[in-house]
């Protein structure tokens, strides 16, 4: 009689433990696991962020390696699809496309126009406010207005409109700036140039070395 109660136990004790052991690894290996960086499910926490803001006037996703920027409000639209980003808007204020080696800038509004060709920035006004043709390497973009509100940071060129019509500050190597509407017609060729339009026609100071207007 005790043969097989002596196999009962030991059956009953390799089964208990084959149990204990099994949700112990099972435990040990849920410590383990984590998400899988290359597929996010987390936001902004990883090497593919996903930015997005609800605000009315800038919507923003992003990720790293395609960055893209959409706004979903009637003032500005962005996107950007590889890793030479273009910017479209499809307002009545501002269409923009972008390459990031050779941006392109163009609005078909009668604000502002925008298109960039080579590596020395041309800016041509043909509107009443303001048509620019840019070309730069490295173009930070930022609209927080309902006109316009750009900051550029490109080698040698800083470009800011902080007011209801334009407000502009370069420093470059070799800029040739025009405008051919009534407020203002500016050719420039110079290696340090500070230029400001402060309010609604125009203000300049300039401090260059070398300069043909």
């Amino acid at each position: 009689m005790e043969c097989p109660s002596l196999v009962y136990n030991l059956s009953s004790w390799y089964s208990d433990t084959f149990f204990i052991v099994f949700f112990h690894i099972k435990s040990i290996l849920s410590i383990f696991v984590q998400f899988d960086v290359r597929y996010p499910t987390q936001q902004s926490e990883d090497r593919y962020p996903t930015q997005q803001s609800e605000d009315r006037y800038l919507t923003q996703q992003f990720d790293v390696r395609y960055l893209t920027q959409q706004s979903e409000d009637r003032y500005l639209t962005q996107q950007s699809e590889d890793r030479y980003p273009t910017q479209q808007s499809e307002d009545r204020y501002l269409t923009q496309q972008f390459d990031v080696r050779y941006p392109t800038q163009q609005s078909e509004d009668r604000y502002p126009t925008q298109q960039s060709e080579d590596r020395y920035p041309t800016q041509q006004s043909e509107d009443r406010y303001l048509t620019q043709q840019f070309d730069v390497r490295y173009l930070t973009q930022q609209s927080e207005d309902r006109y316009l509100t750009l900051q550029f940071d490109v080698r040698h060129l800083t470009l800011q409109f902080q007011d209801r019509y334009l407000t502009q500050q370069f420093d470059v190597r070799y800029l040739t700036q025009q405008s051919e509407d009534r407020y203002l017609t500016l050719q420039f060729d110079v290696r340090h140039l500070t230029l400001q339009f402060q309010d609604r026609y125009l203000t300049q100071q300039f401090d260059v070395r070398y300069s043909a207007v």
